[in-house]
C-alpha cells in the first residue's frame, strides 16, 4: 500500500471528520405505540427537554408556523416538535449508520493491536517476558505500535476506543513469539545439549528484541541478530570447535566473542536471518498501519454531520407524516434512495478510495509468503541456528587456527578432554503441535475473505440503508413526502 492510496483516501475522510453536536439520547415513540391521532403524553418521550403534546385532547390544529412539515390540512406539530423531529431524524439514521458500519468495525478491530492515543497501555508476553509500553504521544523513547509509514497525528489517531485487553492477532503473536523461541530452545537441547543453558538466555534476548522491533520500536535488526551470534560463538567455538579447553578467562571470552563479525564463522545464516526479519517486519508494520487506517476511516464517516438541505429532507421523510397523524407508514423505496444518496453523497464519494484499500491489502497479503511471511520466518528460525552452528563446525579448523592467532595472549585454563565426535550429536527434530487455527497466515485469509464482502461498503451505503430498515417493503402503503400511497 504506497501513500499514493492511503493518502487521497484520508484527505477525503479528514474532510468531513467532525462530531455531531449533541449527545442527549432521543426515545421516540416509546414501546413503538404509533397512533392514528395526534400523540398524548406516553406516546412522545424526550429525554431533554421533554415534548408537550399539541392539544390536551389530541386534536390537530393549524400549524402556520413550520417550515418543513407544512401541511394545508391541519397538524399535530408545533414549530418545536418540527425542531426536535429534526435532531430526531438526523440521530435516527446515525444510529442506523454506525449499526450498519459495526460488523466492519468490528472485523478490522479484531485484527489490530489493541491501544489507546491517551496513556493506554499495552501488555505483550514476548519471549517469555513482560513487556509494559506507554503509547502516550508525550512520552518520547517510549514503544510505538506503528512506525510512521504514513504518519497519523495525534488527534488523526483518535480512533474507536477498543477494550484495554489484548485483540486476538496480538494473543496470536505471542503464541508465535513463544513458540518460535521454544523451537529454538529445543534445537539446542536435542542437538546441543552442552551450550542449552548458557545460551538460553542469548535466545530470549532475541526474540525480545525482534519481538520489540515487529510492536515498532526502532531497534537496529542487523545489530541485535549480529549481538545475538556474538554471545552464541565463545559458546560453540569452546564445546564444538576446540572442546579440549574447559573454562576460560573473561578476557579470551570477550575476544572471542569480538571476532565473531571479523572471521563470520556462521557464515551467511546472520546476515540473512536479519534480512528476513526486517523484511517480513516491514510486511507485518505495513498491515498493522493499514488496519488502524482502515477502523479510522469507519470512525470517521460513522458521523453524519448533515447539510442543513440534508437535515430538512430527513425530517420530512421520516417524521412529518407524524405530524398528520400518520405513524405507521415508512418512507417509499425510491423517495428513500432519493434522500439517502443526497445525505451520503459524500461518502460516496470514497468509495473508489476504499475499493483500491481493499485491494492493496489483498496484494500485501499474497505478497507475504517465504521471506516476507512474519510467521515462516520466526518459526524457521530454529533451522537458521542449525545450520548456522553445523557451518561453523565444518569450518572448525580455520576457525581454531583464526583464534588462536588474534586471542593468543589470552589466558586459557585447561580442563578434562572431550571428544569432538560425541560433541556433534544430531538428533531429528520432532515439530511441536501447534493448531492450524492459530496460524496469523489463516487469520490473515479469514480476515481478507470477510473483508471483501466489504468492498463496495460505501458505494451501497445509502442503498444498505433503505434496503435495512429505512424504507417500506413491496406493496406496503408508504409515504412520499407528501401523501401515503400504494
Amino acid at each position: 500500500i504506497h501513500h499514493e492510496v492511503l493518502k487521497p483516501m484520508l484527505w477525503t475522510v479528514r474532510s468531513f471528520s467532525v462530531l455531531l453536536g449533541t449527545s442527549d439520547a432521543l426515545d421516540l415513540w416509546n414501546g413503538k405505540n404509533y397512533k392514528t391521532r395526534c400523540p398524548l403524553d406516553g406516546a412522545i418521550r424526550l429525554s431533554d427537554p421533554p415534548l408537550r403534546r399539541t392539544r390536551r385532547d389530541g386534536h390537530m390544529q393549524r400549524g402556520a408556523d413550520l417550515q418543513v412539515c407544512m401541511s394545508k390540512s391541519s397538524t399535530c406539530c408545533t414549530k418545536k416538535m418540527e425542531e426536535k423531529y429534526q435532531v430526531a431524524a438526523r440521530r435516527d439514521v446515525q444510529n442506523l449508520l454506525q449499526t450498519y458500519s459495526s460488523r466492519l468495525k468490528l472485523l478490522l478491530s479484531r485484527y489490530v493491536a489493541a491501544f489507546q492515543a491517551d496513556n493506554c497501555y499495552m501488555r505483550a508476553e514476548v519471549g517469555g517476558q513482560e513487556i509494559q509500553n506507554s503509547l502516550s504521544d508525550s512520552a518520547p523513547g517510549q514503544l510505538r505500535v506503528l512506525a510512521p509509514i504514513y504518519y497519523l497525528t495525534a488527534h488523526d489517531r483518535h480512533m474507536i476506543r477498543i477494550q484495554p485487553w489484548i485483540s486476538k492477532i496480538l494473543e496470536t503473536f505471542e503464541v508465535l513469539m513463544r513458540q518460535a523461541e521454544n523451537h529454538t530452545n529445543v534445537v539446542l537441547q536435542v542437538s546441543y545439549q552442552k551450550i542449552a543453558d548458557p545460551a538460553a538466555g542469548s535466545v530470549r534476548e532475541l526474540f525480545t528484541d525482534v519481538g520489540l522491533f515487529l510492536l515498532g520500536s526502532e531497534l537496529n535488526v542487523d545489530e541485535f541478530v549480529q549481538r545475538f551470534f556474538d554471545a552464541l560463538f565463545p559458546l560453540v567455538y569452546n564445546h564444538y570447535i576446540s572442546p579440549g579447553v574447559g573454562d576460560t578467562s573473561p578476557g579470551y571470552t570477550e575476544c572471542v566473542r569480538s571476532l565473531n563479525r571479523v572471521i563470520k564463522p556462521f557464515g551467511t545464516v546472520p546476515d540473512l536471518f536479519a534480512d528476513q526479519i526486517a523484511t517480513s517486519g516491514v510486511s507485518g508494520k505495513l498491515l498493522l498501519q493499514a488496519l488502524h487506517l482502515g477502523i479510522e476511516v469507519i470512525n470517521t464517516t460513522d458521523h453524519l454531520q448533515p447539510s442543513r438541505e440534508c437535515r430538512r429532507a430527513l425530517l420530512k421523510m421520516q417524521y412529518c407524516p407524524h405530524c398528520q397523524g400518520i405513524t405507521h407508514s415508512k418512507p417509499c423505496m425510491g423517495y428513500c434512495l432519493n434522500v439517502m444518496r443526497g445525505c451520503l453523497a459524500s461518502m460516496a464519494e470514497i468509495d473508489a478510495h476504499w475499493r483500491e484499500f481493499v485491494r492493496s491489502l489483498e496484494g500485501l497479503s499474497t505478497r507475504m509468503h517465504g521471506a516476507q511471511d512474519l510467521e515462516q520466518v520466526l518459526l524457521g528460525a530454529h533451522t537458521m541456528l542449525h545450520d548456522a552452528i553445523g557451518h561453523a563446525q565444518k569450518n572448525g579448523p580455520r576457525l581454531s587456527a583464526q583464534v588462536q592467532k588474534l586471542c593468543s595472549t589470552s589466558i586459557r585454563r585447561p580442563a578434562q578432554s572431550v571428544s569432538i565426535q560425541d560433541s556433534r550429536v544430531s538428533i531429528p527434530l520432532k515439530a511441536l503441535n501447534r493448531r492450524s487455527d492459530d496460524s496469523l497466515s489463516v487469520m490473515r485469509k479469514d480476515f481478507l475473505k470477510t473483508l471483501r464482502t466489504f468492498s463496495t461498503f460505501y458505494g451501497g451505503l445509502a442503498d444498505q440503508m433503505c434496503l435495512q430498515g429505512l424504507s417500506s417493503g413491496d406493496g406496503v402503503p408508504c409515504w412520499n413526502g407528501t401523501n401515503i400511497v400504494k
